[in-house]
C-alpha cells in the first residue's frame, strides 16, 4: 500500500569560499546554515576506493567498510545538519510519525558537492543510515520546469531488459543476466503485476526499433559506463553493427528516450551511471536522462555484484507494482540488501528524479488500449505482443559467485562447483596464454642454438665477467663449510621449486579475474622483460658465476642435486647470466600482485626477496645480473601496463581503484 511523504527539501549553494545549507520546506519550517566541504577530493578517492572497489563475495554488516562508511557519513551529516538544520530535521521526524507519514528528503547541490556519496548519511542521534528506511528517504531532486505527472496505468507495468556486451569489453553474459533478471521478477510476473521483456542486442537501433513498436513504462539498461574526463560527460557502451563498443552520451541516449511518452523510469546496471561531474550539474549519465524529461533515473555510484543487483531487482519492481513512490520502492529495496548481507551495496543505487511526489503510475484500473492511444500517434504501428514470459529458473541451476568473486556456472545436480572457470574467461584469456607459451617456445629455441653462437661480443661478455668477478671476489663460494647444508637446500627449494609455484599460482589468479586486464598485464610483461633479455643472451653471453673459470666456485645446488641443474638447463642455458631472467620475472610476479591487488602480495614479495638471494647465494648470478633483471622488470611491467591501458576500448575512462578503467555493470 502507498505511503504518504512528507518533504524536506534542502538546497546547498555556493557562499563565497564555503556553501550554504538551506531548508527551503519542511513540517517544520525553514532554516539556514554555512559549512565547508565535508570531504576533500583525496578522502573522496579513498572511500571510493575502500567501499567502492569491486565486491568479491558477500561482507559481514560490522566489517571495517562499514565504519568506513558509517565514519565518512556522520561528517556529511555533521557539516550539513546542524544549528537549526539539525532542529528542523528532528522536528520534520516527529511531525510524519504523528502522521503516520514518511520524510522524503530532496537534495539539491552544486556540481561539486553533487558527487559526494550522500546515500551514506548517518546520524548519530537516530544510530542509522538515513537512506536505509522507507521512514527517511533521499533522492537527488532536479527542480525542472514541466515536470512529467503520474501515468495511469492498469497493471502490469512493462519493463524492456537491454544488455549490451560489445565483444572488444569484458564480456557480460547476456544469457545469464536475463534469466537472474528473470529470477528476481518471478513471482511479480506470476501475480501479473509486471512484464519483463528482453532485447536480445544491445544495440541503440535495436532499442529504437523496440520502442517504436511497442509501450514500455521502465528501460532497465545492463552493461558497461565510462565517465569521459575530457568532455565531463557520462557514457552509455552500446554495441556497434560490428558488435564492437560504441560509447553514447547519455545526452543522445535521452533523445532517443525522450520520444516515449511512457517511459517513467530507466535503471542504469552499470559503473559510473551514477556519478555526476564536478562542473556539469547535467554532465553525469543519470542527470542527462532526467534533464531529457526522464521523470526518475536510478544508477549505480559504485559497482554492485550480481547477488546484490537480485536482490534489489526484485524488492524494488515488487514494491513499485505495489504502488509505491519511486524512493519508497527503493527504500524497500535497500532494506532488504542491508538484511540480506550485502554489505555496504545498498548505498550502490542513486535515485535522480524531477517527480515531486515520487510517483511515477497511477496504478488504477482503466482501459489499456484508450490509454495507448492518448500516448502514442495516431500513425504509430500497433504495439507487437510481447514475448512470452520464460519460466523462472530455480535458484539453484543459476550461476552465482563463489567466495572468491568469481562467476561459477550450476552443475548438472543444482550443487555449484567451487572452482570453475567460465568459458567466456578462458576465451579471454587465450591470446595472453598463447602469448606466455610464444615466449617459451623462443627460449627453447634460444638455448638450443646458443652453444653454437658465435660472436664478437664474447671477448667483451668475458671482460664484463672478469670486471665482476673482480668487484664480488670475496664473496665467491670456494670450499664451503658443509655446516650450512640446510641454508643450501633451503636456498636451492626456494630457486628451482617455490619460484616457478609463485609463478603459476599467481598467473593463475589473475586469470580468473572477471576483467582480463589484469592477466594480459601480467603476460605482456613476461614478453617484453623476455624481449629485453634475448640480445644480451645472444651478443652478450656472460658465463654464470659458479662457471666462470678464474671464480674458483662450485655450483652449491650440486651438494643436493645436480639433477635440478640439469632439469632445468634445457630452459636455462649456461651463458643465460646477464640480466638475470629469475630475477626480472620476480619483480614482474610481485608488481602484478601489487598493482591488482592480490591478497597474497606481502607473502609474494617476500618469497620474491628469498628468491632473488637464492641466485646470489647459490652462486649462479652475480649481482651485476640482479640489478639489471630488477630494472629489466620495472620496465617490462610500466611498458606492459601502460600499453594495456593505451589499447583501452577508447572513450576516456575515469580514474578508479582497480587498473582497468572500464568495470563491470559500471
Amino acid at each position: 500500500m502507498a505511503r504518504a511523504y512528507l518533504d524536506f527539501d534542502l538546497l546547498v549553494a555556493r557562499r563565497g569560499a564555503g556553501y550554504e545549507a538551506r531548508v527551503l520546506a519542511s513540517p517544520a519550517g525553514e532554516a539556514s546554515a554555512s559549512f565547508v566541504s565535508p570531504l576533500s577530493e583525496l578522502e573522496l578517492e579513498n572511500f571510493r576506493l575502500k567501499v567502492g572497489r569491486g565486491r568479491h563475495g558477500v561482507r559481514r554488516g560490522e566489517s571495517s567498510d562499514v565504519e568506513t562508511a558509517r565514519t565518512v557519513g556522520a561528517r556529511m551529516f555533521g557539516a550539513v545538519f546542524t544549528g537549526d538544520i539539525d532542529t528542523r530535521l528532528h522536528e520534520s521526524l516527529k511531525t510524519a510519525r504523528q502522521a503516520g507519514a514518511g520524510l522524503r528528503l530532496r537534495l539539491t547541490a552544486p556540481s561539486e558537492l553533487a558527487i559526494l556519496p550522500w546515500e551514506f548519511l548517518y546520524s548519530a542521534d537516530l544510530g542509522r543510515f538515513l537512506a536505509v528506511s522507507t521512514d527517511t528517504t533521499l533522492v537527488r531532486y532536479l527542480d525542472l520546469p514541466e515536470p512529467l505527472p503520474p501515468l495511469p496505468i492498469t497493471p502490469p507495468l512493462r519493463v524492456l531488459a537491454m544488455v549490451a556486451s560489445p565483444s572488444d569489453y569484458p564480456s557480460i553474459e547476456s544469457g545469464r543476466e536475463c534469466a537472474s533478471l528473470r529470477c528476481a521478477l518471478a513471482d511479480v510476473e506470476r501475480r501479473g503485476a509486471v512484464t519483463l521483456d528482453v532485447l536480445e542486442h544491445g544495440s541503440l537501433a535495436a532499442l529504437q526499433q523496440r520502442l517504436r513498436r511497442g509501450r514500455y513504462h521502465i528501460v532497465h539498461f545492463v552493461g558497461h559506463g565510462v565517465y569521459d574526463e575530457e568532455t565531463q560527460e557520462g557514457m552509455v557502451v552500446v554495441e556497434g553493427a560490428d558488435g564492437r563498443s560504441l560509447p553514447v552520451s547519455a545526452r543522445k541516449l535521452g533523445a532517443l528516450l525522450h520520444d516515449h511518452p511512457s517511459l517513467r523510469l530507466v535503471v542504469l546496471n552499470m559503473c559510473e551511471g551514477g556519478r555526476g561531474s564536478p562542473v556539469d550539474p547535467y554532465g553525469g549519465g543519470a542527470q542527462a536522462l532526467v534533464r531529457a524529461q526522464i521523470p526518475a533515473v536510478l544508477a549505480m555510484q559504485y559497482e554492485i555484484s550480481d547477488d546484490a543487483a537480485t536482490t534489489f531487482a526484485k524488492e524494488f519492481y515488487d514494491a513499485l507494482a505495489d504502488g509505491l513512490a519511486v524512493d519508497a520502492a527503493l527504500g524497500e529495496a535497500r532494506k532488504a540488501m542491508f538484511m540480506n548481507g550485502h554489505g555496504l551495496e545498498w548505498g550502490t543505487p542513486v535515485l535522480y528524479t524531477q517527480s515531486p511526489d515520487g510517483l511515477l503510475f497511477a496504478l488504477a484500473p482503466g482501459d489499456v488500449a484508450a490509454q495507448d492511444a492518448r500516448l502514442l500517434p495516431a500513425a504509430t504501428p500497433a504495439p507487437v505482443p510481447s514475448e512470452p514470459p520464460a519460466i523462472a529458473p530455480r535458484l539453484d541451476t543459476l550461476p552465482s559467485l563463489d567466495l572468491r568473486g568469481q562467476l561459477t556456472p550450476p552443475s548438472p545436480s543444482g550443487i555449484r562447483p567451487a572452482a570453475i572457470v567460465p568459458v567466456s574467461r578462458l576465451r579471454a584469456a587465450l591470446p595472453s596464454i598463447l602469448l606466455v607459451a610464444l615466449v617459451f617456445s623462443v627460449n627453447l629455441g634460444e638455448t638450443a642454438i646458443e652453444g653454437n653462437w658465435a660472436t664478437s661480443l664474447s671477448e667483451s661478455a668475458a671482460a664484463f665477467a672478469s670486471a665482476l668477478h673482480w668487484l664480488e671476489g670475496g664473496f665467491t663460494f670456494e670450499n664451503p663449510d658443509v655446516t650450512y647444508r640446510v641454508a643450501i637446500y633451503g636456498y636451492s627449494t626456494v630457486y628451482f621449486f617455490l619460484f616457478p609455484a609463485l609463478a603459476i599460482v599467481v598467473a593463475w589468479v589473475l586469470a580468473r579475474r572477471r576483467q582480463p586486464e589484469p592477466f594480459r598485464t601480467f603476460a605482456l610483461a613476461l614478453a617484453i622483460d623476455y624481449a629485453i633479455s634475448l640480445p644480451f643472451f645472444l651478443f652478450f653471453p656472460v658465463p654464470e658465476r659458479w662457471a666462470y673459470p678464474d671464480a674458483n666456485a662450485i655450483l652449491l645446488s650440486d651438494l643436493w642435486s645436480s639433477t635440478l641443474i640439469d632439469a632445468i638447463r634445457p630452459v636455462s642455458a649456461l651463458d643465460n647470466c646477464f640480466p638475470s631472467f629469475h630475477t626480472s620475472m620476480t619483480v614482474v610476479i610481485v608488481l602484478c600482485c601489487y598493482l591488482h591487488q592480490v591478497r597474497f602480495r606481502t607473502t609474494a614479495l617476500c618469497l620474491g626477496a628469498a628468491v632473488l638471494a637464492s641466485t646470489f647465494a647459490l652462486g649462479i648470478h652475480w649481482a651485476g645480473d640482479i640489478v639489471a633483471g630488477t630494472a629489466a622488470g620495472v620496465v617490462s611491467v610500466a611498458l606492459a601496463r601502460r600499453f594495456v591501458h593505451v589499447t583501452a576500448p577508447a572513450a576516456k575512462p575515469v580514474r578508479v581503484p582497480q587498473p582497468v578503467r572500464v568495470l563491470r555493470r559500471r
